[in-house]
């Protein structure tokens, strides 16, 4: 039974800063992100409406273009809206991936090249996702706006997007442990006692901080909320279901 409005909500949780929009294809996230994105920036706030659905429908619903990069919705104060392009934010991680694996391999001390390694990572489903949640959680970083309104993909995308940060939580510390493992023996096996740096364990630490910080986020019940979209039919609401029983 539904108890309150979105408005309802909205306005007991005054605090509230995140906002996602999900649930099964074709049942109006977009729609319902957008008018509650509306009625934010009617409320004073600096309201930044953005798309990760690889197939965008914001522009079409604003009938104006706002494909790859914030941009101020025609009379509306207060709201801008962002379509994340995909393609661009693929094609710079794997810029930025091949630059950290071929860091990683020298300071790690392995001879080999980088290529092997990056279209590995990059042939992974799970890359659309990383490169996405990467460009997502900048935005919230960047803390250019007073709210933050995600239109985001159909339930099962949206699920390995927000879980992303656990998934990089754990591969950082076992890197980390790695890394301190090695290092270990480098140091046993050295005549020099001297302790040499190691900005490969530097950049696992700060990486590490950036996830914690990112999932601090989106588990925070005050400044962040999930909002299910649906219709009142029985594959919507199983979908919806069997999303938060992934949790």
């Amino acid at each position: 039974m539904i108890t309150e409005t979105t408005t309802q909500f909205l306005l007991a949780h005054p605090q509230m800063k995140y906002m996602f929009f999900g649930g099964k294809g074709g049942v109006g996230k977009t729609v319902m992100a957008g008018t509650a994105a509306l009625w934010i920036a009617g409320q004073g706030k600096r309201t930044l409406l953005a798309s990760t659905n690889p197939v965008h429908s914001l522009s079409s619903l604003l009938d104006q273009n706002v494909f790859g990069a914030p941009t101020a919705v025609e009379g509306v104060p207060n709201l801008w809206a962002y379509e994340i392009d995909t393609k661009d934010t693929i094609e710079k991680s794997k810029v930025e991936l091949t630059q950290k694996i071929e860091w990683f391999l020298k300071y790690a001390d392995i001879k080999t090249k980088a290529d092997e390694f990056v279209e590995s990572a990059t042939m992974n489903p799970a890359f659309e996702e990383s490169a996405m949640f990467e460009n997502m959680i900048d935005l919230m970083f960047e803390d250019e706006y007073d709210a933050y309104v995600f239109d985001t993909a159909p339930t099962a995308n949206a699920r390995r997007l927000l879980g992303m940060s656990s998934v990089y939580g754990m591969w950082v510390n076992k890197m980390m442990q790695s890394r301190e493992e090695a290092r270990s023996l480098k140091e046993l096996l050295s005549y020099s006692r001297k302790k040499e740096e190691d900005p490969l364990m530097d950049y696992l630490v700060s990486f590490r901080e950036r996830m914690e910080r990112a999932k601090s986020l989106l588990t925070d019940a005050e400044k962040t909320a999930f909002f299910f979209v649906t219709l009142p039919e029985a594959l919507p609401i199983a979908v919806i279901k069997r999303f938060i029983n992934w949790f």
